[in-house]
């Protein structure tokens, strides 16, 4: 059974100094938190030094992580 395309959410991807400002911390704090293994899957680099983060994916890994 196909799903229909418009169905779909897509992935919100910011950068790191959003996700500094929404969670009230530095943007050096937040990539450290990606060199994790475990935000390995919230991460999406593009290009070489280009760095996006899904908001959605990292607020639910930081949710078990500082559990």
């Amino acid at each position: 059974m196909a799903t229909n395309i418009c169905s779909r959410s897509r992935r919100n991807f910011v950068d790191p100094k959003t996700i500094a400002e929404q969670y009230n911390i530095s943007t050096k704090q937040v990539y450290k938190l990606l060199s994790l293994p475990v935000f390995a899957e919230a991460k999406k680099k593009i290009g070489i030094r280009c760095t996006r983060v899904d908001q959605d994916k990292f607020y639910e890994i930081s949710e078990q992580y500082f559990r």
